[in-house]
């Protein structure tokens, strides 16, 4: 909580250019970044620890830029797969429907 705070007034010229950016969720958060490798949740093992907080971090500040975050999040956590459209045969689906 208070360490975001302390982290916008320590970083704030750079802060204040990551949160102007037209696509924050594709830049490193300021001074957060450098120092969450520190975090206990890192050292637990959690590798999706700074790109969750990060997400979460858009969500309050920058909501018009969350459903890029999510995109962004989803391809650093989940890989690209899950991100592609399902794409369906009719023809094929047809074909190995039981008409039951």
């Amino acid at each position: 909580g208070d360490d975001i705070f302390n982290m916008m007034q320590i970083h704030g010229d750079n802060f204040k250019a990551w949160y102007a950016s037209p696509d924050p969720e594709n830049h490193p958060v300021p001074g957060y970044e450098q120092t969450a490798a520190n975090a206990t949740a890192i050292e637990a093992g959690s590798s999706s620890f700074k790109p969750f907080m990060r997400l979460a971090l858009i969500r309050c500040l920058r909501f018009d830029r969350f459903p890029a975050a999510v995109r962004a999040y989803a391809r650093s956590v989940l890989g690209a797969r899950f991100l592609e459209p399902v794409t369906m045969n009719i023809d094929s689906a047809f074909r190995h429907s039981d008409p039951r």
